[in-house]
């Protein structure tokens, strides 16, 4: 089971962090994510999207694909507490497949910085497809 980092983790977690919640005014932030399928990926194969800051807030979540292929390929999107916070294991097969944020992770307040899991499920996706969305989140205190 390979564990593998989405285009942009490196940079949202090391490079562009995000400020104190004074600086934002309490106001909606995306944290954005995309991830390009490689070579060697299978199924039960995890990516680090994107970090969720401590004591943020999510208040929304969107998820695409360009259709991962697969017989039947599912995507679980959670974190190390919670494999399917955000997303229960959805089907995206079709191009265009749309992820929907989980109850579970409406709302969800982290207290530590949280890395963003996504878990391929069924089968190994197609090289070349991309998963992208973000998170919207309201920076704590």
């Amino acid at each position: 089971m390979a564990l593998r980092d989405s285009v942009l983790y490196d940079k949202l977690h090391v490079k562009k962090y995000l400020g104190d919640a004074r600086d934002r005014a309490g106001r909606m932030v995306p944290i954005p994510f995309e991830h390009t399928v490689v070579a060697g990926e299978a199924s039960a194969d995890t990516v680090n999207l994107c970090v969720l800051p401590a004591n943020c807030e999510v208040v929304g979540y969107d998820m695409v694909t360009d259709g991962l292929v697969g017989a039947g390929i599912t995507v679980i999107v959670g974190d190390s507490g919670d494999t399917d916070r955000f997303q229960a294991s959805t089907v995206m097969v079709a191009a265009e497949a749309r992820g929907v944020l989980a109850f579970a992770g409406a709302r969800f307040r982290p207290t530590a910085d949280t890395i963003v899991l996504l878990t391929y499920g069924v089968a190994a996706p197609t090289v070349g497809r991309i998963v992208r969305g973000a998170f919207y989140i309201v920076p704590g205190a």
